[in-house]
């Protein structure tokens, strides 16, 4: 008998004739006490990948041989052997998992290999089925196979995450729901551009002719229900905007609805009647739902297929497959002329209907009004006018209105609701609904649009588009044609900050495990028509980028560190006045940072205002 020790430097499994003895840890020693004879010693990792194998001989004389064979592989043969002699093996469904050269496979109760030694981890069969997981040199992914080793649903998903009954998984645009008792499919979730951040993912589901937005966990459990025209990715301060009767509104974790930031009721998952006053007095009047049918609050009995779009000057729709638009009269002032708008009902055989509106884009302008319908039929997309006239034939995977500004005219106006996303088979180009013509090939994976305006939300100049293309991203600049960023970052987010007089947008960008930034500034400098530009460029120099923000009050500030080796600099963004050339690279930490600007280390210079501060890491 003798008492073997292990111990190491890093954190492994100890495994003895198959068998866990336990786990050694950096800071701490395992002991084994082992009776006279040979045992097979495995090093697993904590997904249990084999890293080290060893003969381990224990003598009478109490003297041990450690022979290191983790560079000899056992035969298929010797591996079985060993299944035969283990009395813990356990088969299920009449398979038995075995590991070869770390890798796992299947063996029949004859001890015949059924399904190779392919996978990297194996889970025991349920109901004929069990999970499994594949190294591909794009990366890892899973499936579920039968007791033949052919794949149950004939595709390999994306890992998201599992609960106690359920799994969630992912296959290119769909989430599908898997139940641990049978592994059969118990729910499927179209994606609704997650970002891979937030806790709750937005999906979407066809439900009969509608499409309808909310959330699920990880688990695939549906924790918002889908009740919504449309679902966004939660933010850093847990909300999220969505969209229902064609008003945007924003939610949180729970599902309390929000306006405008502040919290105004409680949260109405629990019925779908919205009063007067939960409408805010907004809109033609309150919405109310009657059974399977909608209406607004009058005497007639609610008879709508659904109500899409509501607000003080527009109303939309459904009854029995035919969308109604109504137009309230409508008078405003432009360019110091009476303009009205005349009252207006439009019919249109749809199953849903978007609308696109123009908005005079001069900075004193705030009037939009309906220029275009994007309609759907048959889960086919396209666009008319007023007059239903075709601009884009109904054939298209999808149609997204944007609010980029267009302006043909240099020095004039610029005009909303002239562009449009348009998919098709998974790509997707930009659309003039003005010219009628798509402006660039169907060749990118998705389109962000850079909506340029000033600090009272109206559009200052023309809009830049945020791109993927071959799983790259760029940015294009207004004409549709000139790169301002080349398609080679693996990652670009997008940030808006708002300071007194000043409006700024950045985009922090990676590429190869380096960060860099670029930012465009729109200075206030005399009056509401004059705005000066100042754009900063930050190279893939720096090694980590990070926008700044007020602890206190959590808003984003302008300035910018960036990090060479282990030296923080700050880039300073204020009034327009912007020096990248001679940055002092001072300090040790972000921390660091964020005492100077609270006045707690006095002795290091700093040019920024003092502000509480952290940062917000891409």
């Amino acid at each position: 008998m003798a008492i073997v020790k292990f111990i190491s430097d890093q954190d492994y499994h100890i495994f003895i004739d198959k068998e866990n003895v336990g786990k050694v840890t950096a800071d701490s020693l395992l002991k084994a006490v082992l009776e006279v004879g040979g045992y097979l010693i495995e090093v697993k990792d904590d997904e249990g990948r084999i890293l080290k194998k060893y003969n381990l001989e224990i003598k009478s004389t109490d003297n041990q041989i450690l022979q290191d064979v983790s560079g000899v592989s056992p035969s298929t043969d010797e591996v079985l052997n060993l299944l035969k002699n283990d009395p813990t093996l356990v088969f299920h469904c009449g398979r038995a998992k075995f590991c070869l050269d770390g890798k796992y496979g299947y063996v029949n109760k004859k001890f015949e290999v059924v399904i190779p030694a392919i996978y990297s981890i194996a889970n025991d069969f349920v109901n004929n089925k069990a999970f499994v997981v594949r190294d591909f040199p794009e990366g890892r992914k899973t499936t579920m196979i039968d007791s033949d080793g052919n794949m149950v649903f004939n595709q390999w998903y994306d890992y998201i995450g599992s609960g106690e009954k359920t799994v969630l998984l992912k296959n290119e645009e769909t989430f599908y729901v898997l139940s641990k008792v049978d592994y059969s499919i118990v729910n499927q979730y179209l994606d609704a551009k997650y970002d891979g951040k937030g806790v709750l993912i937005p999906v979407h589901k066809h439900i009969g002719v509608d499409d309808m937005y909310g959330y699920i966990d990880k688990t695939g459990t549906e924790v918002i229900p889908l009740i919504y025209d449309y679902a966004g990715n939660f933010s850093t301060n847990n909300i999220a905007w969505i969209k229902r009767f064609g008003e945007y509104n924003a939610v949180d974790l729970d599902g309390n609805l929000y306006r405008y930031g502040i919290h105004s009721y409680k949260s109405k998952r629990e019925t779908e009647i919205l009063s007067k006053e939960e409408s805010l007095d907004r809109g033609f009047s309150g919405c109310i739902k009657v059974g399977n049918y909608w209406g607004l609050y009058s005497d007639e009995e609610p008879c709508w297929d659904r109500i899409i779009y509501n607000s003080d000057s527009y109303l939309v729709y459904r009854k029995n497959g035919i969308c109604n638009i109504v137009i309230k009269r409508k008078e405003y002032f432009e360019f110091g002329y009476l303009n009205i708008v005349d009252e207006k009902n439009i019919s249109i055989e749809a199953d849903y209907i978007d609308l696109a509106f123009s908005w005079d884009g001069r900075p004193t302008s705030e009037f939009r009004f309906l220029k275009y319908l994007i309609i759907r039929r048959n889960w086919k997309y396209g666009i008319i006018d007023l007059e239903k006239n075709t601009i884009l034939p109904i054939n298209f995977d999808f149609v997204e209105p944007t609010d980029a500004h267009v302006n043909d005219n240099p020095g004039g106006p610029a005009f909303s609701a002239e562009l449009a996303i348009v998919w098709q088979r998974n790509k997707c180009s930009l659309f003039s609904m003005e010219k009628r013509e798509f402006l660039m090939p169907f060749e990118f994976e998705d389109i962000i649009v850079n909506e340029n305006f000033d600090n009272c939300l109206n559009p200052i100049m023309d809009s830049s588009f945020l791109m993927k293309k071959n799983g790259k991203y760029g940015l294009i600049a207004n004409d549709y044609k000139t790169v301002i960023l080349p398609f080679e970052y693996d990652y670009i987010d997008y940030d808006v900050v708002n300071d007194y007089n000043e409006r700024c947008e950045r985009v922090i960008l990676t590429k190869k495990g380096r960060m860099g930034m670029i930012q465009k500034f729109h200075y206030y400098n005399e009056c509401m028509d004059r705005w000066e530009d100042v754009n900063v460029q930050l190279d893939e120099e720096y090694d980590e980028c990070v926008f700044l923000e007020d602890k206190n009050s959590k808003a984003k500030l302008l300035d910018v560190a960036v990090r060479k080796a282990n030296r923080w600099a700050i880039v300073n963004c204020h009034n327009g006045n912007v020096n990248v050339k001679d940055l002092l690279f001072i300090y040790e930490s972000l921390d660091e940072i964020d005492r100077v600007r609270r006045g707690l280390i006095v002795n290091i210079p700093v040019t920024s205002p003092k502000s509480p501060i952290k940062g917000i890491r891409f």
